[in-house]
């Protein structure tokens, strides 16, 4: 039965960290899930199983899971992918080679975590690599304009500073 309820997706089970979250309709085969390893971690509120009694269950729901999985990292992509071209958020290139998200990012940060970004310093992070390798160009050459633009823009202050320095200049 816990099989059917998986397949038909009334329970889901997602990957967090090195354990497992079990949500949906659990209550009909609860005993099926416990004697499966699963546990209820009373801190977190949440019904969990370990990595070692995941790999124990067959194959057609390990699928599943996997399939689930991807689907949600696709949807999450395509998410904050549409945020970033619309200039909800902002996304830099670091000196150290990762690229941070500012903006408001209380709402997303699932789909965030998802698709690999890591909460480092109060800002989520990605390595460029990693980056690179998952978002289109079309988001990279988005990020790059603006990036350029701030550039300029900083370059246009300093020069108008230096030219009012130098009217001043004049002026005494």
């Amino acid at each position: 039965m816990l099989e059917e309820k998986i397949l038909n997706e009334d329970i889901k089970i997602f990957r967090y960290g090195n354990i497992y979250r079990i949500y949906g309709k659990t209550f009909d085969v609860r005993e099926e899930l416990k004697q499966l390893g699963a546990k209820w971690n009373n801190d977190n509120k949440k019904l969990e199983m370990s990595e070692e009694d995941f790999s124990k269950l067959s194959d057609t729901i390990k699928n599943k899971v996997m399939e689930l999985e991807k689907k949600q990292k696709n949807l999450s992509l395509e998410n904050i992918k549409s945020i970033i071209l619309t200039g909800q958020i902002r996304v830099y290139l670091n000196e150290d080679n990762m690229y941070r998200v500012y903006g408001r990012t209380k709402e997303i940060y699932k789909d965030l975590q998802n698709i690999g970004f890591e909460l480092l310093d109060n800002n989520y992070a990605m390595r460029k690599e990693d980056f690179d390798r998952i978002f289109s160009n079309e988001v990279k050459e988005f990020i790059n304009d603006y990036e350029t633009n701030k550039t300029n823009e900083k370059a246009e202050i300093e020069n108008e500073e230096s030219e009012e320095e130098i009217y001043e200049q004049e002026i005494y």
